[in-house]
């Protein structure tokens, strides 16, 4: 397979294939992704269970509760959307009594003002503005009550039709929950947390995999480039310090993967970009910390450049004797042992 050679006074060094790099770096994604997600889930638990974070969710929860557009459990502080078919059981009943109050009580989150039904100079009617009631176009029939609602649809209403008019009218008021300042507050709070959250997670889970594995592996080696026999080399191709490397793992956990949350994953994008632009193939790391990414089976990775010179000053056969570089074994298959 045809390898890119570093551009050096030796043709000692090859830049890492793209398809073992991209291996490497899914598995250590992946491994990234696995902590992370515990990481998540243990930042979360800490967060629900604390005082600052129960009284949020708790803000949150009372807001839709007393909206009176979801189902409410008082037991684990949770609500579910009104979302199941109108047709069935009292779903109807439950559903339409849920968007009276919604529309009829003081205190249940809904400012007219803000509302999607606002007519400037006129007083808002939850029958005719909401339900139509007198138009036309009235999906209800004002005549005929059902159970305890004092109106039900028009019989010529197919259940399809009755769902998607319901869909309609809850997603009306559930847009005019979310215009209200308290419930914006307290959703914002939340919201924060979880990007917040994401971002811990995230630079949390680079710590094992990105941060300590290149110094335990050692040539800047994460578990995805020991498998896949790549190795890490300084800009000038000699074997990497440790502080160009903590830089390059700091740079690919804070701002590649820590960051995404926050810029829309464009680090990640921007990374990519520069390995696929660069004739060292270097990823936004590589080039900040002056170090790329080399094949530890086919390069000859020395120290310095002395020890460079002192090898190829050497005969063929004293090279032989005196291997004061480091390379990895060449890969066998396991159909070849």
């Amino acid at each position: 397979m045809y390898q890119i050679r570093a551009k050096r006074k030796y043709s000692n060094i090859l830049i890492a294939p793209f398809g073992r790099r991209m291996k490497a770096a899914l598995f250590d994604l992946l491994l990234v992704l696995v902590l992370g997600f515990f990481s998540f889930m243990a930042i979360d638990a800490i967060y629900t269970n604390s005082k600052v974070g129960s009284n949020a969710n708790l803000a949150f929860y009372n807001i839709k509760k007393d909206s009176g557009l979801y189902h409410s459990y008082e037991e684990s502080r949770t609500t579910a959307f009104l979302n199941l078919d109108i047709n069935e059981r009292d779903n109807y009943v439950r559903y339409f009594l849920g968007l009276e109050y919604f529309y009829t009580q003081e205190n249940s989150g809904f400012i007219y003002e803000k509302s999607v039904y606002y007519e400037e100079g006129v007083e808002f009617n939850y029958r005719t503005m909401v339900l139509k009631e007198g138009k036309d176009d009235s999906f209800f029939d004002f005549d005929t009550p059902y159970k305890t609602i004092s109106y039900s649809f028009k019989a010529n209403l197919s259940p399809g039709d009755r769902n998607e008019v319901w869909k309609n009218l809850y997603g009306n008021a559930l847009t005019d929950l979310m215009r209200n300042p308290a419930y914006q507050k307290a959703e914002k709070v939340l919201k924060q947390f979880i990007v917040l959250n994401l971002s811990i997670s995230a630079f949390s889970g680079t710590i094992l995999p990105i941060l300590a594995a290149p110094f335990f592996f050692g040539h800047g080696r994460t578990l995805g480039k020991f498998l896949t026999g790549l190795a890490v080399v300084d800009k000038n191709g000699y074997k990497v310090v440790w502080w160009r490397m903590l830089i390059r793992s700091l740079l690919y956990g804070i701002v590649e993967i820590g960051l995404n949350f926050y810029g829309f994953f464009m680090p990640l994008l921007l990374t990519s970009g520069a390995v696929a632009l660069t004739h060292k193939r270097q990823a936004l790391h590589g080039i900040f910390s002056g170090t790329y990414v080399v094949d530890a089976r086919t390069s000859k990775i020395f120290n310095n450049i002395n020890d460079e010179e002192e090898y190829f000053s050497l005969s063929v056969e004293e090279r032989e004797l005196n291997k004061n570089y480091y390379q990895e074994k060449p890969y066998v298959p396991l159909k070849k042992l």
